[in-house]
């Protein structure tokens, strides 16, 4: 066999086995630096304020992707004197060898989540399970673009030290959209099937809330460049961003609640204590039974409950559509305690009822 076919024959085979082997190397690198990298940042900072901690690692795949599987994992954001926690049994993260910045997040076993709790008394915690909880992840030059949160068949509970009973709640899938826009906005979408609301939490409408629609704009975006890209503080961020007057619009918001569906809109903004703030307006489709799952609210004293009954009979009697306009007003943040709300009845021209103090 004369050089030139031998080199036609095993040439071929001699770069793929070299391609082969160049890869397994850079694949088994680029796993020693992720496992470095890892134990360097357990029970560090991974980003400015931000601490990781796990109990144990896992690195496979190969040689396509890239598997990471922690146990025992707890991330808090710290600020000022509070922390807020996020701890899961297990997370993965799940990325290819080669392409785009692109990752999938999955969370299984018990969620704990927690948060500081107002005038000095014990933290919250939520407790949650679910069937599947996943997160897709798109970065691009470093920066963070694009993030989705999918969670099916999800259960919880006030686990808090002073929770009241029957405060939990059940959904069977829920999901969270951000996307990064040119225009220095942020656009958002959420979406929520079949949730069923414990009546620890005392439900306006009742304890089937079927479904939510929700979609809008976060705007003054640029100021979070620095924290999509991991180099700046959460708290720090969102302190900047309310006091240059960033807000959340939320327009439309449709939500089938206790038999009734209820379109509405919201302009949202943060107070001092980073909760939400600002006002959540909602008309119902059907006057007729949004009337009458607000005189069965447990929410509603009893003189106005009977007035909602009283109003929802003669509505009932009308001929044709009811042309009596309802609005529900909801000003944020609602107190830690249960919320009693007030019913204003405008006559004919209308009746409002109103959760929270307008500021």
């Amino acid at each position: 066999m004369s050089n030139a076919k031998r080199i036609l024959i095993f040439g071929p085979i001699a770069v793929l086995t070299l391609l082969a082997l160049t890869f397994s190397v850079y694949w088994f690198v680029i796993a020693g630096r992720i496992s470095s990298e890892l134990e360097r940042h357990n029970g560090n900072e991974i980003v400015p304020a931000i601490t990781l901690q796990f109990a144990e690692k896992n690195i496979s795949g190969f040689p396509f992707r890239f598997d990471v599987s922690l146990s025992d994992v707890t991330l808090a954001a710290h600020s000022d004197a509070t922390t807020r926690s996020w701890q899961s049994e297990i997370i993965a993260l799940h990325a290819a060898s080669y392409g785009r910045e692109a990752y999938l997040l999955e969370a299984d076993g018990l969620q704990i989540f927690t948060w500081p709790a107002e005038d000095g008394a014990s933290q919250h915690i939520l407790q949650m399970t679910s069937g599947i909880t996943r997160a897709n992840i798109i970065l691009e030059d470093n920066r963070l673009v694009r993030f989705n949160i999918d969670i099916l068949n999800a259960e919880g509970i006030d686990a808090s030290s002073n929770a009241v009973a029957m405060r939990e709640f059940r959904i069977a899938r829920a999901q969270i959209q951000l996307l990064a826009e040119e225009n220095d906005t942020i656009a958002v979408a959420a979406e929520l099937d079949a949730g069923e609301i414990g009546a620890g939490y005392r439900p306006a409408l009742g304890t089937n809330l079927s479904r939510v629609r929700v979609t809008g704009r976060i705007s003054q975006a640029d100021l979070f460049h620095e924290l999509r890209a991991g180099n700046a503080e959460l708290h720090t961020t969102l302190d900047a961003w309310r006091n240059a007057g960033g807000a959340i619009t939320l327009d439309p918001i449709e939500a089938a609640w206790g038999g009734t569906l209820l379109m509405g809109r919201a302009e949202l903004t943060l107070d001092d204590e980073h909760r939400f703030a600002g006002l959540v307006t909602a008309s119902p489709e059907d006057p007729v039974s949004y009337l009458g799952a607000l005189a069965q609210s447990q929410m509603i004293p009893d003189s106005a409950r009977a007035q909602l009954a009283g109003f929802r009979e003669m509505a009932a009697g009308l001929l044709g559509n009811l042309n009596l306009p309802i609005r529900l007003e909801t000003h944020l943040p609602l107190s830690e305690g249960p919320v009693t709300p007030q019913l204003r009845i405008e006559g004919m021209s209308g009746i409002v009822v109103e959760f929270g103090t307008a500021p």
